[in-house]
């Protein structure tokens, strides 16, 4: 068996260092990582599989189960047995993978359901006094794909590959991952044939929302998403922010030393920043009988003071460079879920204790994606209502 050695594996194990693994378990993944290599043709062979399986193993018995099971998906990918459809989706390897997932089995199921009707319709003009027991017993005996047989090599046959790979993602996803389930319309077939041209752009806004709320609930849901893969998401969709910034964010580097993650900016020109980190963190810990944000939240918050900061030293010279108002800049702070952690899972305590610590802080304000989304929802709950 061909061990799978390509840039989607190389891809996946920076990815699995950028997700942090334990002090202990970083080198050994380091280890792969060099072996692979950095451009093609990139390394393989039974020494690739071996050192997966030693990085797995010293994963486990560090118990950092994330990343073990993170190393036991680069060892099926590389043996063969995990499609790269389904590792690119899980890890968001490239920019809009699910979207391009979602895109390749919406033409799939289209084309087949063209096909099978096209089929049905053809097969009642033949036989006018079809029943419809006839007529399904006629659709499952349409032919099926199959296996080929590979002519250079008789005695062997074909399985997908390469580009292949994605028709037999699709195949197995309709399959057994396609749910039909029903969705109440915006509006009702007679309201959309009389509705002015005003109201059918937001219809259509709308459900571009919430499509794009589901991929952002989708990413921030996945224990393997990175703050780069929550930003690019959010990028697309500040408006989940509110309807108080405008639709563009101002130049990333305004200060040295200081990257903002999504600087906003609002009509009157001034500025607001947002520092994304990882959902998939823990927020709080014991002391003395309280719940408080732990050490993840309070290095956000001294990163973020450290901004405004800077900001407010340079704003002199940015009002007079670019016209932005970099005075008392606002800040906000996104990090964890309570889909992740132990202590986390009460929602409540979560908010209870981000409301207390929020208080004392005049400019930033820490908030949970749960949250986040929650307000996104509401917004789009209100619209839809008030359409």
């Amino acid at each position: 068996m061909r061990i799978r050695s390509d840039s989607t594996l190389n891809r996946l194990l920076r990815k699995i260092l950028e997700l942090g693994p334990t002090e202990n378990v970083r080198p050994s993944v380091e280890d792969v990582l060099r072996h692979v290599g950095d451009r093609s043709p990139y390394r393989g062979g039974k020494e690739l599989t071996e050192l997966l399986r030693a990085a797995f193993s010293r994963a486990r018995s560090e118990h950092d189960d994330a990343t073990a099971e993170r190393i036991e998906d680069a060892l099926g990918y590389a043996m063969n047995t995990l499609l790269r459809p389904d590792l690119e989706a899980k890890y968001q390897l490239l920019d809009g993978s699910r979207r391009r997932g979602i895109q390749l089995i919406e033409q799939v199921t289209v084309t087949a359901a063209r096909f099978v009707t096209d089929q049905a319709d053809r097969y009642h003009e033949e036989n006018p006094g079809t029943n419809a027991e006839q007529l399904l017993a006629f659709l499952r005996d349409l032919p099926h794909f199959e296996i080929s047989e590979a002519l250079d090599d008789p005695g062997t046959y074909r399985m997908a590959r390469g580009m292949d790979e994605g028709a037999v993602w699709a195949e197995r996803t309709i399959r057994h991952c396609l749910r039909f389930e029903d969705e109440a319309p915006i509006l009702d077939a007679d309201d959309l044939a009389s509705a002015p041209l005003s109201m059918l752009i937001e219809v259509a806004q709308l459900r571009l929302r919430q499509r794009s709320l589901a991929e952002f609930e989708s990413t921030v849901l996945s224990p393997h998403s990175t703050e780069h893969d929550l930003q690019k998401v959010l990028e697309r969709n500040l408006w989940i922010f509110g309807g108080t910034y405008l639709p563009k964010t101002a130049t990333r580097r305004l200060v040295p030393g200081a990257e903002f993650d999504l600087p906003l900016l609002r009509p009157d020109g001034s500025m607001h920043v947002v520092e994304l980190k990882r959902a998939n963190v823990p927020l709080l810990t014991h002391q003395r009988g309280w719940l408080v944000p732990n050490d993840h939240v309070h290095r956000a918050v001294a990163q973020v003071t450290n901004y405004l900061v800077a900001l407010d030293e340079s704003a002199p010279r940015l009002l007079t460079d670019s016209g932005l108002d970099t005075r008392r800049v606002t800040a906000t702070v996104v990090i964890g879920h309570p889909e992740f952690g132990s202590e986390e899972k009460n929602e409540q305590a979560v908010n209870r204790a981000l409301r207390i610590f929020n208080g004392n802080h005049a400019r930033i304000e820490v908030i949970t994606y749960k949250q986040l989304l929650d307000g996104a929802k509401r917004s789009l709950t209100y619209k839809k209502v008030a359409d």
